[in-house]
């Protein structure tokens, strides 16, 4: 198809027979339409030479400067993202660059690396970003590698590369150091709740410290103290923490995965007769805001979020302003805090 000029989003629409209000959700990145159409819309408009037309305020920002920074942000719980935005708002305006903000669902969206190849690709090409900051959203290698051909820098927050640039917590570390405290506190049968290892490096650093720990602390490892649920929702690990309790009536102490998920261990225990933490201990994952109302407070490691979009920032704006494509790894500590859960 060859492109042509005076494309409109109904000519989109007409090429692949469907309404302009799809195809407008498609281009947008907005929710109501399918991976698959999406990514079919994005291709058959690139193909047309289809350019949408900036809002008069970008427009502007584009004409003086040139300053636009793509920010991708996961679906992560709310308390991280807000201070996340709030943090990188405020760094980048200060710094005179203009943000172009994209809220993507990472476990529906994005998923294929044609697909968010495309994404990336439409965005540096049609709106000139000099930089892309990645919030917990998961970017391969070789698409980095992309954009630096490009001279696009880019950096990864809670997300590894050997290509770019990224900020991270010690995933394993901060799991070691929360199953250490359980044991200290006496107990010795401690289950471990959260995804698959497969699903992301992250869950795969936590449970290598949790295991780590029971070793380095005397307790052998046992399988059926260990319950995976990739779902992080309070229903579902609800249900899991059932599951484990089903399995092993005698366990005292469960770390889970991230607060959601022990949120909804606290109510699972709850239902079955559990006294918390007389009975069974409990420590979470993020330090949410709920965490100090829930009954009991929760104990939870929390992350250095607003340090980590400090440090991404600086590095992302090291990178533009001097050229530096250079891969950089910068690993942040955690906290954990005690409350009442153990």
């Amino acid at each position: 198809m060859a492109p042509r000029t005076g494309v409109s989003l109904r000519d989109i629409a007409t090429a692949l027979n469907i309404s302009t209000a799809a195809a407008s959700k498609a281009l947008n990145d907005l929710p109501g339409v399918s991976d698959a159409l999406r990514l079919r819309v994005k291709q058959t408009a690139e193909a047309m030479g289809y350019r949408k037309y900036l809002r008069a305020s970008m427009v502007n920002a584009y004409e003086r400067s040139m300053k636009l920074v793509a920010v991708l942000y996961g679906r992560i719980g709310g308390h991280l993202i807000e201070q996340i935005q709030f943090t990188i708002d405020e760094k980048i305006r200060r710094k005179g660059y203009f943000e172009l903000r994209y809220l993507i669902d990472a476990s529906k969206e994005l998923q294929a690396e044609e697909a968010k190849e495309l994404f990336l690709r439409s965005i540096v090409k049609e709106r000139g970003v000099v930089g892309i900051l990645s919030c917990y959203i998961k970017l391969s290698d070789v698409l980095i590698d992309k954009l630096r051909e490009h001279q696009i820098p880019v950096v990864l927050l809670e997300n590894h590369t050997d290509f770019g640039r990224c900020v991270t917590i010690d995933n394993l570390k901060a799991s070691y150091k929360a199953t250490a405290k359980l044991v200290e506190l006496g107990r010795r049968r401690i289950g471990c709740i959260m995804p698959q290892e497969e699903v992301d490096h992250v869950w795969r650093d936590r449970i290598e410290g949790y295991k780590r720990a029971l070793k380095d602390k005397g307790l052998a490892y046992d399988p059926g103290l260990m319950v995976y649920e990739n779902d992080v929702g309070v229903s579902e690990s609800e249900q899991a923490t059932g599951i484990l309790l089903k399995k092993r009536p005698d366990v005292n102490a469960i770390l889970y995965g991230c607060d959601r998920q022990a949120y909804g261990g606290l109510r699972g225990l709850k239902t079955a007769g559990k006294r918390i933490p007389q009975d069974v201990a409990v420590i979470g994952f993020d330090d949410m805001e709920f965490n100090s109302i829930v009954e009991p407070s929760l104990s939870s490691v929390r992350q250095p979020i607003r340090k980590m979009a400090e440090v991404g920032l600086g590095m992302l704006f090291d990178s533009i302003e001097n050229r530096d494509l250079s891969h950089r790894s910068i690993v942040l500590d955690t906290e954990l805090v005690l409350r009442g859960s153990c």
